[in-house]
């Protein structure tokens, strides 16, 4: 099972429309996608063209998420551009219904869940039995089940601050999988006490609104399970500006997924976000969480 929400910023803006061959462009041009995203997004095109029996699309990316950052920016992107490329030729199904196309949600479903509903998700993971069990980023995954959704929250305006640090491990590709398998399976010890953490604390606090009790059970969560050797992945500098942050009042460093972006809760933000070096201070964007998933502008 993954647990996990929509975010304000940083986000995509798209602008599609029918053309005589699939292109994407990026505006503004020092914008760069990573090569592995800009590739699922051309296949992705591709296929659309042809279910939807059109010649082609062009799709013009006006704001972008940094890639391979922890937040979901491969899954996003493309469940953007199935939704973009839908809308344009009006097809009677929604958008949704074209989302295994995008191969995403093989392990987690919280991207590609939270992209139609937004707000924060708990998903129903995958069931595996015996020899089925595979373990293992989506990317060694495409083509499973996308995981239903088991419950979600809408969030009140919950302000919080986003840190991509300047010194990363970038946890993606052959990384991520050795990760994975050197993590994985979690100890039934550690799987219990991370239930019951969500189970006891996280949930009854995100339906009371409680935003202190919300921080306290993300933060112990960070202590558990594949959380915690995330964190260990991480370079030692993440780690002691962790140390940093608390100091100055933060209850919460939560790090996104594979990070190395982190997401910073507690009552001043000021007053943390003054206590960051200013080369951290300037990759540090004001974010909150979003009830909606993918949107069209203006309508």
């Amino acid at each position: 099972m993954g647990f996990g929400a929509s975010i304000t910023r940083p986000r995509w803006i798209l602008k599609a429309s029918v053309a005589v061959q699939n292109a994407i462009h990026v505006e503004p041009e020092p914008v760069q996608l990573a090569d592995d995203v800009m590739e699922a997004a051309n296949v992705l095109l591709n296929t659309l063209a042809n279910v939807l029996e059109q010649p082609g699309f062009s799709v013009t990316i006006l704001e972008s998420v940094p890639s391979h950052r922890g937040l979901g920016a491969k899954s996003s992107l493309l469940c953007g551009i199935t939704a973009a490329t839908v809308a344009v030729v009006g097809a009677p199904m929604g958008w949704p219904a074209y989302r295994s196309l995008t191969r995403r949600g093989g392990t987690s479903g919280i991207g590609i869940n939270t992209s139609v509903h937004g707000g924060a998700i708990l998903d129903s993971g995958h069931l595996e039995l015996g020899s089925n069990k595979h373990i293992g980023p989506s990317s060694l995954r495409a083509g499973s089940p996308i995981p239903n959704v088991v419950a979600r929250w809408e969030l009140r305006k919950w302000p919080f601050l986003l840190v991509f640090p300047p010194e990363s491990s970038e946890l993606y590709g052959r990384r991520e999988i050795a990760l994975f398998r050197s993590s994985s399976p979690v100890s039934l010890s550690e799987t219990r006490e991370l239930a019951a953490d969500v189970l006891y604390r996280l949930l009854p606090a995100l339906t009371a609104g409680d935003h202190t009790r919300t921080h306290e059970a993300l933060e112990y969560m960070q202590h558990l399970a594949l959380k915690l050797r995330e964190w260990d992945a991480q370079p030692k500098s993440a780690r002691d500006f962790r140390d940093t942050l608390r100091n100055a009042g933060a209850e919460c460093v939560a790090l996104s997924s594979m990070g190395p972006a982190m997401a910073v809760f507690g009552r001043d933000l000021t007053a943390m976000l003054k206590a960051l070096p200013s080369a951290w201070r300037s990759r540090t964007t004001v974010s909150s969480f979003r009830n909606t998933g993918v949107a069209r502008l203006g309508v």
